[in-house]
Parts: C-alpha cells; structure tokens; sequence
C-alpha cells in the first residue's frame, strides 16, 4: 500500500506535468531558437533593394520568429514566452562565441573567417548589437501582444498580431542601424537612419501580413492539440 510520504514524492504539480510533456511548446521553442541562430550567421550576407540600400539576408527570416513569439503569447502567456526569449538569447551569445573561436584556429582558407562574418571587431559589434536588438523587440512585441489580449480577449488577432509586430520592428530596427552607423559609418551613415528603419519594419511587416493566414492556420490547430493535451493530463 502507497503511503503518505511516497505519495508526496511521486507527486508532480500539473502545471510541471504540461510544461514537460506539451511537445508544441517544445517545437515552438526549438524553431525560435533556431531562426535566431542562422539569422545571425545569415547577417552577413546582404541584398540589395535599391542602388543606395542594401538589407541583411537575415531581414527574411526574422518575421518568422515574431510569428512564434506571437503565438507563444497568444497560446501560453508572456510568463512562457519570455523564459524562450532569454533562452534564445542565451544560446545564440554561445554559439557566436564559439563560431568566433573556430576562426581564431589555425587554417589555410582565409575566407572561413569571412563565411562566418566575424573577422573583425566591428563585425562582432554589429553581430552582437543584432541580437540585442531582436531581443528588445521581441520583448516589447510580446508585452504589447499581452496587454492587447488582456483588453481584447480572444478578439482582434490580427490587429494585435500586426501592431505588436510594428512595435517590435521599429525598436530593433532602431537599435541594430543606431549600432550600425556607429560602428560601419563606411556602410552606414546617420542622414538615412529614418529611411532603413522604416524600410526594414515594413518590408518585416508586410511579411508579417502575408503570412497571416498561416499564422492564424497554426493558432488554431495548436490550440485544439493543447485542449486535447490538458484533456489527457487531467485524466491522468
């Protein structure tokens, strides 16, 4: 017969029980994760818009990762969303550092370096300011995601979605071409800050809105596996 103590010690809180087994969650944390690594090692690589403005490769692949944040917020709360946020932050930082170290190695193709774009300092700066500033942006965009959905309930996504998302952009794009003009003034300069951010946040945007139908596809069928998944752990 079970006593009282081997009950206290088998005991697992639900709340730990769906953390651990919501294998969504876990996905959507790996994608984040994910995006943010090759987006920065992408960052390096650059496409040109117009004869007097050329955009990161990684421009492409950021709106993904707003699109996770916004359906982490909208499915688990900002509590959930903020610990993935933190924790890309702190895989990514690791694997700069350690792809920086790979290129300190002796080797004779000097364009290892130059494929991972961190030869120099002013490279490293911009690298790391990149990752601040998707940060900050997620952080806010998460934040406002919240407090739209604590006054809109389940209503308006898109609305939320879009101008959390605008929110967002605006403060990375800020901080990472602030860093740029500071640290590549030869690309860069201070007189056409305003145009690269408000080119940057609505080239991401407009991303953003085609791929809505999508995102709203995804919210819908995650929602109905984590009902399901709650259904289970609560029969357990």
């Amino acid at each position: 017969m079970e006593t009282q103590k081997d009950k206290a010690e088998n005991f697992v809180p639900q709340q730990e029980k769906e953390q651990k087994n919501s294998f969504i969650f876990t996905i959507l944390c790996m994608c984040f994760v994910a995006v943010l690594i090759v987006s920065n090692i992408a960052a390096s690589n650059t496409i040109d818009v117009t004869s007097f403005m050329s955009l990161s490769a990684a421009e492409i692949l950021f709106p993904i990762s707003y699109i996770i944040n916004d359906l982490m917020v909208e499915i688990y709360g900002i509590n959930k969303t903020k610990k993935v946020i933190f924790l890309g932050l702190a895989v990514c930082l690791c694997s700069l550092f350690f792809l920086y170290l790979t290129t300190l190695l002796p080797t004779g193709y000097s364009e290892y370096q130059v494929v991972f774009g961190i030869s120099s300092g002013s490279i490293i700066g911009i690298t790391v300011a990149s990752v601040v500033a998707f940060i900050a942006g997620s952080l806010i965009n998460s934040y406002i995601m919240h407090w739209l959905k604590l006054k809109h309930k389940e209503k308006k996504f898109f609305f939320r979605a879009v101008l959390s998302t605008v929110a967002g952009e605006l403060l990375d794009s800020l901080i990472f071409i602030s860093f740029c003009c500071l640290l590549a003034s030869q690309f860069y300069s201070w007189d056409r800050l305003l145009p690269f951010v408000l080119t940057i946040t609505a080239i991401k945007v407009l991303v953003e809105i085609v791929l809505f139908p999508l995102t709203k596809y995804l919210l819908k069928v995650i929602k109905k596996q984590e009902k399901k998944h709650s259904k289970n752990q609560v029969q357990k």
